[in-house]
């Protein structure tokens, strides 16, 4: 039986930080997302904030935690 999307985020619930070492598959699934989002992310007015707002989701999404403001983002995440 084929391991879902969920299974493979079960390990990440509760974390409060970015593991330095996702793997780059786990990172391309992470940050891949659906319109609404993109939709969303698009109305904001610089990079900066994209950027910001798009790893908030998505560290929320994995985590089921807010990411920390000062949290440093490892360098793989935010190459993708």
């Amino acid at each position: 039986m084929a391991e879902s999307k969920e299974d493979w985020r079960e390990q990440y619930l509760g974390l409060t930080t970015f593991l330095a070492n996702l793997a780059t598959a786990e990172i391309a699934e992470l940050f891949t997302f659906d319109e609404s989002v993109a939709k969303l992310v698009g109305a904001r007015r610089t990079p900066l904030t994209r950027l910001g707002l798009v790893l908030y989701i998505e560290f929320l999404q994995l985590t089921g935690r807010s990411l920390n403001s000062v949290q440093m983002i490892p360098p793989a995440i935010l190459e993708c």
